[in-house]
């Protein structure tokens, strides 16, 4: 297992063996542990549905939240919301985040918004005039450019940038790779590795 310590910001269900969201998560876990993952963050894990009703994002938060119950030491959840559901999506946030073990939202793009896997519609150079607002950072699991991870930090400093691998639907061993053939120094891959997320989230 390698020496570092990672903290994977960008992790989902969808696909991983068991019956059980705790069952899943400690599948997840064991493949993480062979990799060196220390953390993992859970993004929606059960429904793919690109418009997701009330009903579904309640579903999805509950079983993250499930799939954490055991794990809270090595574990965040993310709390699934839309702007197609205003009222409700706030009212999620308070139930998952203020009141329960979720520490942000994932913020579905059934309208015309983009938030996350951003690197889709948004060139890294772009990056940094995004980087510009306050309380914003930004995963490598979307990244998929040559010398994509040293670009970023070219155009956001390393402080922004946070360790995702999109698993089990992609590799950690990709989002691995992007850092090892990034070339930039050891410090810095920490502060992405792991050190930003231990400064940003609870």
């Amino acid at each position: 297992m390698p020496q570092y310590r990672i903290w994977d910001l960008h992790c989902h269900l969808l696909g991983v063996a068991g019956r059980t969201p705790e069952e899943k998560m400690a599948n997840l876990l064991e493949i993480a542990d062979r990799h060196g993952i220390e953390r993992l963050c859970l993004f929606f894990s059960s429904t793919r549905s690109k418009t997701p009703t009330p009903e579904e994002l309640k579903t999805d938060n509950d079983v993250v939240m499930q799939a954490m119950s055991h794990w809270a030491n090595r574990t965040h959840g993310f709390c699934y919301v839309s702007g197609e559901h205003v009222d409700f999506s706030l009212a999620e946030m308070d139930r998952c985040i203020k009141h329960g073990p979720m520490v942000g939202i994932k913020l579905w793009v059934a309208i015309r918004l983009v938030l996350l896997n951003v690197f889709r519609s948004l060139p890294v150079l772009q990056c940094g005039d995004v980087a510009k607002a306050d309380q914003v950072w930004f995963d490598i699991a979307m990244l998929e450019s040559v010398a994509g991870v040293a670009k970023l930090v070219e155009q956001v400093g390393p402080q922004r940038i946070f360790f995702g691998s999109h698993a089990p639907l992609f590799y950690f061993e990709s989002a691995e790779l992007k850092l090892t053939e990034s070339g930039l120094p050891e410090t810095v891959l920490q502060q992405i590795r792991s050190a930003n997320a231990q400064r940003v989230l609870p």
